[in-house]
């Protein structure tokens, strides 16, 4: 098996920082796209598929083509067992662009509420990872700047 680079972090982290490389380094050495050892060439995303409102391409079409440039690189059990994704909407504060990003994941840590995380459901920590959220640093390709937006990160349909 990969050797597994040593862990820095605070101890409550450890347990889950372990699990995510172990299973990392499980799925490295179980790739079957990288058992040949040729060199895989995975297709530039197209702009249209990162369009949120593109007519031609949608939320299902583009998922299913992020998937497969994914498992261009990433074939293994685990992949097929742990692995899911999720899409990043991003708006532009300044123009109308709007912009997905569909991201693969094996783990997503879901934020606690506040107060009352001893009586809080799973569904409502995944309404808080859903949750919109400010940034500063959005590239908009209608006006070739970084601008001010709002993203989130959507599971399921």
């Amino acid at each position: 098996m990969s050797v597994i680079s040593p862990i820095h972090c605070s101890r409550q982290q450890d347990a889950q920082e372990f699990l995510v490389r172990f299973l990392d380094g499980l799925h490295e050495d179980m790739n079957q796209s990288r058992a040949t050892g040729k060199k895989i060439v995975v297709k530039e995303v197209d702009d249209e598929e990162l369009d949120f409102k593109s007519n031609k391409i949608n939320h299902a079409q583009a998922s299913e083509m992020a998937w497969r440039r994914h498992l261009q690189q990433n074939q293994s059990p685990l992949i097929n067992l742990l692995q899911g994704q999720y899409m990043t909407i991003t708006k532009s504060d300044v123009s109308n662009t709007t912009r997905r990003v569909f991201e693969p994941f094996m783990v997503i840590s879901l934020p606690l509420p506040d107060s009352g995380y001893n009586t809080t459901s799973i569904d409502k920590c995944i309404e808080n990872f859903q949750e919109w959220e400010r940034i500063d640093d959005f590239y908009d390709g209608n006006l070739k700047e970084f601008v001010k937006a709002k993203r989130r990160m959507v599971l399921g349909d």
